[in-house]
């Protein structure tokens, strides 16, 4: 869902029109077969306007949520006047998990996707996680590797761009989620229902 915060200026004609383009370039957005798009509502406090995305990649192998601020004037103190904010969550591989280099080898991928497309001022965070439950046997502590249920990895990324054109941020950040779950980016096919 799309938010404009009120403004009582007038000179802000052109600043709806890049938003518009903002959206237009969002929208036009194909559909990935497994990762469906849907828009939602969209932080009202930290940018005049803002949009947000939400996303999951079947069968619930990732969710995650693209979410766009613009603010031409600088009234809330972004960095640039566009700012992108993305995260997603996905099931990953406790062997993975458990290498040191994960978060540096997702960073960088991450990273070198972003400046890609141009992206300025990357700042993000990886967190590689598990669950561990123990039974009533002390044996069960012995083997670090018993118990675990559920290994995941959390991203938050964001970046500042200068064009108002987003297909290829959106598109970095599905490719992202491809890249973490371990399937391949497919070919894009039909037009989103964004």
């Amino acid at each position: 869902m799309v938010t404009e915060v009120p403004n009582d200026d007038t000179r802000d004609v052109t600043a709806s029109d890049a938003f518009s383009r903002i959206l237009e370039s969002i929208k036009s957005a194909q559909t990935v077969s497994q990762l469906k798009l849907t828009e939602v509502e969209a932080p009202k406090k930290l940018a005049r306007f803002s949009v947000a995305i939400d996303g999951v990649l079947e069968p619930n192998l990732a969710t995650g949520k693209f979410i766009v601020m613009f603010d031409p004037k600088g009234d809330h103190e972004l960095e640039n006047d566009i700012r992108v904010i993305a995260f997603f969550e996905a099931d990953y591989e406790l062997e993975k998990i458990l290498e040191k280099k994960t978060s540096n080898t997702l960073i960088g991928r991450f990273e070198n996707q972003l400046e890609l497309v141009g992206a300025k001022n990357i700042t993000g965070n990886v967190s590689c996680s598990y669950d561990r439950h123990f039974g009533n046997s002390p044996e069960s502590l012995l083997d670090p590797l018993d118990g675990i249920t559920t290994s995941e990895v959390s991203v938050r990324i964001s970046w500042s761009t200068d064009d108002t054109n987003l297909l290829d941020d959106l598109i970095a950040w599905e490719k992202m989620i491809h890249f973490t779950v371990g399937i391949d980016y497919p070919v894009r096919s039909t037009l989103s229902a964004i």
